[in-house]
This record gives C-alpha cells, sequence and structure tokens, in this order.
C-alpha cells in the first residue's frame, strides 16, 4: 500500500448565489411514511419511489406509502427493518443492505430473499452491511460492513468474498462509509483514514489523506461521508463530516485538494460542513448537509443554499439531511434524520413567492398597487405600507422612514390618479395622499364624522376632473381633490347598506358597486340615484349573495365574487347567473375575479385560486384550481389586495404570491 499525504492545500474561496425561493413538499409519519429518519432514496423500472427508514421499507407510488417490514417467522420477508442502502438492478428489483442481512426483493414475486455472510468474525459485524456499489464489469456488488474492511458479493453464485486488508494496518482502523466505482477503480470513503483507491484488478490500495496540524485530530479532519465524480472537470467531489467539501484531483501536481471554503457570515450555519450525501444534476450538484441543501454549480464552483425556516411556508422541514436522489422527472427527493421526505417539484409550484418576513407571517397583507415596471407597493397590516423593487427584488418599509412615518399602519385600498398621486384608503385613519416625488404624505378626514368615512375600503378615481370616489363604512364619498369637499351618498340614495366594499369606474354616468350586506348597486352619477339588487332565495336568477368583494367590468356583462358563489350579471336583463363549488370552483367563498385576456378569469377564494376557461359565449367552460401544494403560500386570500396588470397578484392571507400572465400552467 502506497499512503500519500498531501501538504499543500488550495483553498478555492466560492461566491455565494441567492436565487428564487424553493418550495418544497413533505412527507412525514403523518402521510404514513414508516419512520421519520430516511437514508435511501431509490426509484424502480416502474416509477415507485423506495425509502429506506431507520424503521421499514417504504414503497410509494405518489399518494400511498406501502411499508415492508420484517416478520417474525418468515423468511420471505424483510431480515431486518433497518434499511440503510437501496439498490435497483436492471431487471427493477430492488437490492437492500441492512443491518443484519443484505437482502432481494423481487418485484415479480414480491417477496424477499436474505443473503448472510458466515465467517470467523461477529457475523453481526460483517453482515451489517452500510453502502451498496454495483460492480458492472463482475456484475456484483461491493458492499461496506460494520468491520474494517468491505465485502464482494456475487448474486450469481451468492457467494460473499471479504477484503480484510491485515497487511495493510492503517485500512484496518477505519470503516468504509461510501463507495464509487470508476474506472475498475473503488474509491472507498472511510471514518477517519480519508480516502482509499483500491484497484479491483490489481487489488492494490492507495491512501489519501488531509493534512492536519500538530494540535488537530487526523481522523476528525479525515473523517469523509460521500464522493462524486465531476465529468465537467475530471476530478472527484469529496463530503466530509467535520470539515466540509473538498474537490480530489490526484493527478493536480499543485496539491490534490482543494478546500471549498463557505461564507460563513452569509450561510450563518457551520453544520453545513457536515456533509451527508451528493446527486448530480447536469451541471449542478444538489449537497445534503446537517446545515440544510447547498447546490453548487461544477463550471462556476458557485454555492446556493435552502434551509428550514419557520417564517417561509413550504420551505425544508429539516435542516438535517441525509440523502439525496433525483427520479426519471428530475424531482429532487431530499432524506432527512428527523423529519422524513422533502421533495422539490419544479413544474409544480407556479406561483414564486414574492415577500416574505416576520411581520407577513403573522399580519395580513391588506392590498397591493404596481405603480410602474420598477416598483409595486402592498401594505401589511400593522406594519404600514412596503415599497417592492423588481430588479432588486428588494422591500423598503416605508413607514420607517421620516418622510412617510405619518403612514397609516393598516391601509385597506391603494390607487394611483393621472398625477401620479398614490391615494390610501385606511382603515380608521381616513384617506392619506401619498407624493413619492415631494416625499410627502398627507392625510384628509382625520377629525370629520361619522367615523365610519375614515375607514376606506376602496377607491376609483373617477372619470371627472379632480374626483375620488370613496367606499367607506358610512355610505359612498365623492371626494373632491382640489377643495378637499366631499358628498356622502347612503341609503337615502337607493343603496341597502352603508357600508361599501368595492367601486368599479368606467366612462360613463354608472358605478357599479358591491358592499358588505347590501348586495349590488348600480349608482348614477347624473342622477344621484342607486338602484339596488339584493339576493331573492325564491329567485335563482338573483344575486346569489348579499354580500359583494369584488366586481369586474366586460362589455357586455359584470362578474362579482361574493361570499356564495361568483355571478354573472346580464346588464341587457338585469338577471343574474350563478356558479358554485359543485360547478368546479375551489369554494364558494370568493374574494377577486380579474381578466387574463378574452378567455381566462382568475378568481381568488377561501381555499386557492381558480382557472376559469371561458367558451365562446363568454360563459366558464373549465375550472382549474391551484391551493398550497401548487406553491401558494396559503388557500386563504384577502380581499382587497389585487390589481389588473401584466402580472396579476392576489394577496394570501400570511404571504404575497404572484403570478406571470403569460406564464403556462399545467394542472396537477
Amino acid at each position: 500500500m502506497k499512503l500519500f499525504r498531501v501538504f499543500i492545500l488550495l483553498f478555492l474561496s466560492v461566491r455565494l448565489i441567492f436565487g428564487q425561493d424553493m418550495q418544497f413538499v413533505s412527507f412525514t409519519t403523518k402521510d404514513n411514511l414508516s419512520q421519520s429518519t430516511v437514508y435511501k432514496i431509490v426509484q424502480d423500472k416502474q416509477g415507485f419511489i423506495w425509502i429506506g427508514t431507520d424503521d421499514g421499507l417504504n414503497k410509494f407510488d405518489g399518494k400511498n406509502f406501502k411499508i415492508y417490514k420484517n416478520i417474525p417467522n418468515n423468511i420471505n420477508s424483510l431480515s431486518s427493518n433497518k434499511i440503510n442502502d437501496l439498490y435497483v438492478d436492471k431487471d427493477g428489483n430492488i437490492w437492500i443492505a441492512t443491518d443484519r442481512g443484505f437482502n432481494l426483493y423481487n418485484v415479480s414475486t414480491q417477496k424477499f430473499t436474505r443473503f448472510f455472510f458466515k465467517t470467523k468474525y461477529n457475523e453481526n459485524d460483517l453482515n451489517n452491511y452500510n453502502k451498496i456499489c454495483f460492480d458492472s464489469l463482475r456484475n456484483g456488488f461491493w458492499l461496506a460492513t460494520n468491520k474494517s474492511g468491505f465485502v464482494f458479493f456475487n448474486p450469481q453464485d451468492t457467494s460473499f468474498k471479504e477484503y480484510h486488508f491485515e497487511t495493510t494496518p492503517s485500512f484496518q482502523k477505519f470503516h468504509a462509509t461510501n463507495f464509487l466505482y470508476h474506472g475498475n477503480i473503488l474509491w472507498i470513503t472511510s471514518d477517519g483514514g480519508g480516502l482509499f483507491k483500491f484497484n479491483t484488478l490489481t487489488k492494490q490500495i492507495n491512501q489519501y489523506q488531509l493534512p492536519v496540524n500538530k494540535n488537530e485530530d487526523s481522523t476528525k479532519i479525515n473523517f469523509f461521508n460521500t464522493l462524486l465524480y465531476n465529468p465537467f472537470k475530471d476530478n472527484y467531489i469529496i463530503g466530509t463530516q467535520n470539515s466540509g467539501i473538498y474537490i480530489f484531483d490526484p493527478q493536480n501536481k499543485h496539491g490534490i485538494f482543494k478546500k471549498i471554503i463557505y461564507n460563513k457570515t452569509t450561510l450563518e450555519n457551520t453544520e453545513q460542513d457536515r456533509v451527508k450525501d451528493f446527486v448530480q444534476q447536469d451541471d449542478k450538484l444538489w449537497i445534503a448537509t446537517y446545515g440544510g441543501l447547498v447546490s453548487f454549480n461544477l463550471k462556476t464552483e458557485q454555492l446556493g443554499k435552502f434551509y428550514y425556516s419557520d417564517k417561509k411556508p413550504n420551505s425544508l422541514t429539516s435542516n438535517r439531511l441525509s440523502c439525496l436522489f433525483l427520479d426519471n422527472n428530475q424531482n429532487l427527493w431530499i432524506g432527512s434524520i428527523d423529519q422524513g421526505i422533502n421533495v422539490f417539484f419544479p413544474t409544480r409550484f407556479k406561483f414564486p413567492l414574492l415577500y416574505s418576513n416576520d411581520a407577513s407571517n403573522q399580519y395580513p397583507i391588506l392590498a397591493i398597487y404596481k405603480i410602474n415596471a420598477q416598483y409595486t407597493i402592498f401594505s401589511v397590516d400593522g406594519e404600514g405600507l412596503l415599497l417592492w423593487q423588481t430588479k432588486t427584488k428588494k422591500v423598503i418599509k416605508l413607514n420607517t422612514l421620516p418622510n412617510y412615518s405619518s403612514l397609516h399602519p393598516a391601509i385597506l385600498s391603494i390607487t394611483m390618479d393621472k398625477d401620479s398621486m398614490i391615494w390610501l384608503g385606511t382603515w380608521g385613519g381616513g384617506l392619506q395622499k401619498l407624493d413619492f416625488k415631494h416625499k410627502k404624505v398627507t392625510t384628509f378626514f382625520k377629525q370629520v364624522s361619522p367615523t365610519g368615512i375614515r375607514t376606506i375600503l376602496s377607491i376609483c378615481p373617477g372619470t371627472e376632473k379632480d374626483i375620488l370616489w370613496l367606499g367607506t363604512f358610512s355610505g359612498l364619498v365623492k371626494f373632491n381633490k382640489t377643495t378637499q369637499d366631499y358628498t356622502f351618498y347612503n341609503q337615502a340614495n337607493g343603496f341597502a347598506s352603508d357600508k361599501i366594499f368595492t367601486i368599479t369606474c368606467n366612462n360613463s354616468d354608472t358605478l357599479w358597486i358591491g358592499t358588505m350586506d347590501g348586495g349590488f348597486s348600480i349608482f348614477n352619477k347624473r342622477t344621484e340615484k342607486a338602484t339596488t339588487f339584493l339576493n331573492n332565495i325564491n329567485n335563482p336568477k338573483s344575486l346569489s349573495s348579499n354580500m359583494v368583494y369584488s366586481i369586474l367590468n366586460q362589455t357586455k356583462i359584470l362578474w362579482l365574487a361574493t361570499s356564495n358563489g361568483l355571478n354573472i350579471f346580464d346588464k341587457k336583463t338585469q338577471t343574474f347567473k350563478a356558479f358554485f363549488s359543485n360547478d368546479g370552483l375551489p369554494n364558494d367563498n370568493l374574494y377577486a375575479v380579474l381578466p387574463e385576456g378574452d378567455s381566462v378569469l382568475w378568481i381568488s377564494s377561501n381555499k386557492g385560486l381558480s382557472k376559469v376557461t371561458l367558451d365562446e359565449n363568454k360563459l366558464p367552460k373549465t375550472f382549474t384550481n391551484f391551493d398550497s401544494n401548487d406553491g401558494l403560500q396559503s388557500n386563504e386570500f384577502n380581499q382587497g389586495a389585487f390589481f389588473k396588470s401584466i402580472i396579476i397578484t392576489f394577496s394570501a392571507i400570511k404571504w404575497v404570491a404572484f403570478y406571470l400572465a403569460q406564464q403556462p400552467f399545467v394542472a396537477r
């Protein structure tokens, strides 16, 4: 044996890349996974996912888990419930390394066959198999055992051969932690001896170790967990137990180990130095660590990180990761030590996260308005107004800036007039004008009576010069921006309720108005009278609910989102047609309705979003529903947080999610 101690290390500084947050689906014991500690994940020829855990083997069909365990006195069952490793052969059968024997599951007979190695040593040591490596040249398996050395298993005659290397003292001290078979060479990582190179033809073994300082523990530094061949640079990547990641290049004269340096101030987690597994996806390397998931670009050697956060829904459920697997559809499966499985489905999450923080985790998003291509503003209850920069993706809390400190903490409605003034309706704090040009906030109705006018649920810029129409808790208000005069319109003008939820303006003398408990009204600005429509349980062509959250105006019809269904209002016949959950909507409590082109509507509800495809008569043809499983941060949405633009945005109760209107959707 030759021992290579390399005293030259090349330290590689890595720039950290922060991309769009990945969103994960989790499977735990609550979903009937047999146990939370996952050691291995594979996929068979039929597409089923197999999961080896600390207590049982699991077969997952995409919906349900089937669990296989040891059955006492049944030799056709597993020899042990602790499943350390799995391998799928060319016939689709599953080879299983357990802590008490090597097993084969025949997918045709659905039976297990057990294989045990009889030796002069303690049989429990050599039959405790930790890792499986298939040798394509010999058509057999290299198995890592709980004893020093390793074993070769020949499936043809079911024989075992032990490689103990009694003449190699340094190898006898350590256990194999993982294998990589590449070009007749079996690379072996160990639990303190570094990396071993075993030539399967000549039986020669060489050792490679990281150099250590005088006071350092060599076995701790040279505890290697896993390795992978990098075809892009013809080198190897090693994951260690305590020292992070190294690039190993035996041909490099300047030092065969390169240390990949994490930026600790950015990664904020030394547990990412404990690397458990790799999986390669094109030019990207996914890395499972005890500090979350790390991505490593094999060409540019740049890093990204993803970890558990209780402030982010659909994040990893645990940072203590154990294994990785890419299935046939390039979905990334991630096993953990304590929280089961997480899966990243690249095509499943169609709603990327726009913004989240501590406050939005506690309080609802109330309103959103896109100012232009560069800026979007939205309000968080209790936090005030936030400005989101599209290019930098930075969020500025306007209430914390001196010039904007008077902004109300609860803004219910937002709009912008032709003079680029931002108008804000508040909860109990009146009307506010935000002038970004002069960095000024002006408040109106601060002390006026009745107090209901101080709560402004909707704002609509009128076609008249200097006029804003306001929906308040004290009725409809006509406000003159120049003179600051205002006029009330309430039940005396024909409304059935003074609580105005939503106002839709057009270029005519008409306002379309939805109320909290007084149905739907058509207000004539010239006559100053309202025609009101209410629910009539005896008339199926009447409005389905008296609580109207949102109104979409189209040429011949109106779409009304109510607390009980989606309504079409025919302007000519002045009749209604309603659609409910039994027609395909996710829920009957609907908040917003927005168009995408001429033939698609988007509806937000208490149970996610619905994409409504219209037929040639502009009536609902199909409903495609999306919920938290598709990446929505919540299934529940607020009434006020939506607007129409290139980006269609709804507000989840706890988070802001957005969807690009031209992005194609694929139904689940």
